[in-house]
């Protein structure tokens, strides 16, 4: 038996369904989705591995609002070793590129999708130990140094803060502290993710701090831009052609 595609690793049984389904609305365009779009971008390992770069995916329909198209790459990410949690997780921190309603839409599905497909969903638990008492200002502002650098960091800080220094507060100690903070997913693929989730959306001066983290927390560079590509791929080349110019400004 030969080796698994990418999309029949992803799908498993179900892929006859995946690319019936497609194959119904053109099946032209069905075989560019399944064989280039999956079996060749996704079987890039080389560059990404598979696990890593599903999670992306999962991050860039949160980011971009497109909960519902969360259904085939739930289905994937569970299939490639994904668990609940995790998957929450990465739907809590697209809060940082997307906003609430984005992260709250996609959470609401992931719970209804685990339920359709009766698979456990278990709320989060209780709060960290130190969560009430704990400086995350101080935290997140750590947080991001350790990420970004200082001066990166700081230039960042003082931008926000240019909109009224509570805003630079809310910013350090919610989504950086409170958030970036938490254990679920490691520093490497919560930025790859962020990458993602921030080159869909074309958000430069964000995607260029979160490049720079990923890179500081153990991502290398072919890993980066696989994520900046496979973006686009979801986006739209626009959304490429910005990422590569963020991109060439910090490969200098």
């Amino acid at each position: 038996m030969g080796k698994q595609t990418a999309a029949e690793r992803m799908w498993g049984a179900a892929l006859p369904v995946v690319r019936a389904a497609l194959e119904s609305l053109d099946k032209e365009f069905a075989d560019i989705t399944i064989e280039a779009g999956f079996n060749e971008l996704y079987g890039r390992e080389e560059q990404l591995d598979l696990k890593t770069r599903e999670l992306c995916t999962i991050t860039i329909l949160t980011s971009l609002g497109k909960a519902e198209e969360l259904n085939l790459h739930l289905l994937a990410a569970f299939n490639v070793g994904w668990t609940f949690e995790e998957l929450r997780e990465v739907m809590i921190l697209s809060v940082i590129p997307a906003g609430w309603p984005a992260s709250l839409d996609a959470l609401r599905y992931l719970f209804k999708w685990c339920e359709d497909h009766s698979i456990p969903a278990a709320p989060g638990g209780g709060f960290r130990e130190d969560y009430l008492t704990a400086d995350w200002h101080q935290r997140g502002y750590d947080k991001g140094v350790q990420l970004f650098g200082a001066q990166d960091w700081e230039r960042f800080v003082n931008d926000a803060a240019l909109l009224g220094p509570d805003l630079a507060d809310f910013v350090v100690t919610n989504l950086y502290g409170k958030l970036l903070t938490r254990t679920t997913l490691d520093d490497r693929t919560k930025e790859l993710c962020l990458v993602a989730g921030f080159a869909a959306l074309k958000s430069k001066e964000c995607l260029r701090l979160h490049i720079i983290g990923a890179l500081n927390s153990g991502a290398n560079t072919d890993e980066v831009e696989e994520v900046l590509f496979q973006a686009g791929a979801y986006a739209g080349s626009d959304a490429t052609s910005q990422a590569i110019a963020v991109y060439k400004e910090i490969a200098r």
